[in-house]
This record gives structure tokens, C-alpha cells and sequence, in this order.
């Protein structure tokens, strides 16, 4: 009998070579590409990474440089686009020359702000004039005349306290004026010129402030021969002062004592006396002034009006109280 021979797989084979079938019937790699696979896997798997890697970058770049171009407004939602417009230094300085003559006012304006500003800064300040003159030196003013139904009496409040008589200027609260109303002051216009000083100095005087007018010639009388008190430079008080000062007139000598006299009876006392007089007076006179008023420290204001004729004597008694000494011209 012969041996049964039974079929034995016979391996097959590919045209590219040997190859191992799987069970399913599935070709199995050839032995060379896995051994090479095997020996290469690593080196792969880096370059697969690397090249991954440069991809990414790449991809955020380009990304940035979109974003990059995009207008700043179109970041937020809904914001409107913000356009900029480059100048050159030209345009800049023209826009800007234009803007400073706009700004810039004309010489009349800047010159009319400067002189409201002086007038301000001149009212602002409270100088004492016994303080400052030189007694020995001279003030020469010029007056001129007018009519006196066009003086107004200023009814109302001053700024600050003092008084002003013939533009010489005290401080204080009381003051007294001693005044020529002798024969000489008659001629060329002087009792209307003094009536309109002395209604214009007691209307510029402030509400709380006092004031004593002694009228003198021959002898002398108060304002009004209402005695010898002090008036309040109020409303009512201006009114009446203006009546009674129109009322002055000229006649007699000139003899300052007796005002002066009048003055040293008033309680309290003045904080300044203003003396005015067209003419000339006994020496002597001077010598009782000073004994009365010398040592109070009240200083005494001299004016001489249109003559020079007593400005020694005046001078002497405005030096020896630290009073001012000023010459009035006539009309200009």
C-alpha cells in the first residue's frame, strides 16, 4: 500500500518577492520594509513633529499680520472707523498763525483793557499823601472853571475812606476844611471854583465819614452856623452841605485863626484839616495854628489858590504838622 500523501500548503509567493499571508488571507509586509521601518521610526516621528510644528507658526503668523492690517476701530464691536490725516510742518504752522490772529486783540482793545486796568489798580490803592509829599516840595494843579448848576453832589457811597480836596488826598474818617472866603475871592472866578471843589470833595467821601467846614474872612462861621458838631457824609447830609456851601460868599479880610479855632473846639478831633486861602496872613497867626495843632499829630493840608502870596507861611505850618503843601493855578 502506498503511503497516503495528503496536500501540504504550498507557500506562495509575490512577484515582488516572498511574503507571509496572514490568516485572513491578508499580505503581510515584506520583511525588508519592516526592518527598515523599524529602524527609521524614530527619526519620523521627529521630522512628523518638526514639520507640524513649523506649520502652526507659520499659520499664527500670517494670522497676526491680518490682524495687523486691520483699522484700530474695527476691533470693537460695532465702533466706527478712525481715519488720521498726516500734515506737513507748513500746513501746522499756517493752522497755527491763523489761530493767534484770531486770538490776539487789536492795539485799541489791548490799549482801552490796560487803561481800565490801571484806573483799577490806581483806585485800588490807599495812599497817604501826608505820607509821601515832600513838605517842602510843590504841587501845582490846574483848575478849571465852570458852571456851578452843573455839579452834581455824587450822592452815594466811596470806595474805601478818605477825601480828596483840590486832588490832594487824606486818609481817615473826620475831616475838617478851613477855607478862604475873603474879599479877594471874588475876583476871576475863584469862590465858584472852591464852592465846586468843596461839593465835590464832601460827595466823594465815603457814608461813615465826617466832616467840618469853617468858612473864614475877617472872622470865621461854620457851615450852615449849626455849631461846631461834625456832619455825617450820608445822603441827606450831601444834600445839605451842597445848599449851604452854594450859600458862601466873599467879603472881609483874611484871618485863618478864628476857622482854625472852630476846629480845635470839635470832639473828636479831625484825622486831617485841609486849609485853603488866596492870599497873604500875619506870621503870628501861623505861630497860634502851630501852638494848637503842632503836637496833636493831625496833619494840616496847605492849598494856596491862584496867588502865591502866603505859599512861606503855608509851607511852614504843613512841614511842621507832616502835612502837604500844594499851589492850585487858575483855569486851564
Amino acid at each position: 500500500m502506498q503511503p497516503e500523501h495528503h496536500d501540504q500548503p504550498q507557500p506562495t509567493t509575490d512577484q515582488r518577492g516572498p511574503a507571509a499571508i496572514g490568516p485572513g488571507g491578508e499580505r503581510d509586509p515584506a520583511p525588508g520594509v519592516l526592518a527598515w521601518v523599524n529602524r527609521h521610526k524614530v527619526p519620523l516621528v521627529a521630522s512628523s513633529a518638526a514639520v507640524s510644528l513649523l506649520v502652526h507658526v507659520v499659520v499664527l503668523l500670517i494670522a497676526a499680520l491680518i490682524q495687523m492690517n486691520q483699522p484700530v476701530a474695527q476691533l470693537g464691536s460695532g465702533a466706527p472707523e478712525v481715519e488720521f490725516a498726516v500734515m506737513t510742518d507748513a500746513e501746522l504752522a499756517e493752522i497755527a498763525a491763523e489761530e493767534l490772529a484770531l486770538e490776539a486783540p487789536d492795539a485799541e482793545s489791548a490799549s482801552a483793557a490796560l487803561q481800565v486796568q490801571a484806573e483799577i489798580d490806581l483806585g485800588a490803592l490807599d495812599i497817604d499823601m501826608s505820607e509821601l509829599a515832600d513838605t517842602t516840595g510843590e504841587v501845582t494843579l490846574q483848575l478849571g472853571g465852570g458852571d456851578l448848576e452843573g455839579v452834581g453832589l455824587g450822592v452815594g457811597d466811596s470806595v474805601g475812606s478818605g477825601a480828596s480836596f483840590f486832588g490832594v488826598e487824606a486818609r481817615g474818617n473826620r475831616f475838617a476844611f478851613v477855607v478862604d472866603t475873603s474879599g479877594s475871592m471874588v475876583n476871576d472866578g475863584r469862590l465858584g471854583s472852591m464852592q465846586q471843589e468843596l461839593i465835590g470833595s464832601i460827595s466823594g467821601m465815603f457814608s461813615s465819614s465826617d466832616f467840618f467846614v469853617a468858612f473864614f474872612n475877617s472872622g470865621a462861621r461854620p457851615l450852615g452856623d449849626r455849631g461846631v458838631v461834625w456832619a455825617q457824609a450820608t445822603d441827606s447830609g450831601k444834600t445839605w452841605a451842597r445848599a449851604h456851601i452854594l450859600d458862601a460868599r466873599a467879603e472881609g479880610g483874611t484871618n485863618p485863626l478864628p476857622g482854625f479855632q472852630l476846629v480845635s473846639m470839635l470832639d473828636p478831633q479831625p484825622d486831617a484839616i485841609y486849609f485853603m486861602t488866596d492870599g497873604e496872613f500875619h506870621e503870628d497867626n501861623a505861630e497860634q495854628i502851630l501852638g494848637m495843632f503842632r503836637r496833636t499829630g493831625i496833619p494840616i493840608h496847605c492849598i494856596t489858590f491862584r496867588s502865591r502870596e502866603g505859599e512861606a507861611v503855608m509851607r511852614r505850618i504843613a512841614s511842621a504838622t507832616r502835612g502837604t503843601y500844594t499851589h492850585v493855578e487858575g483855569p486851564r
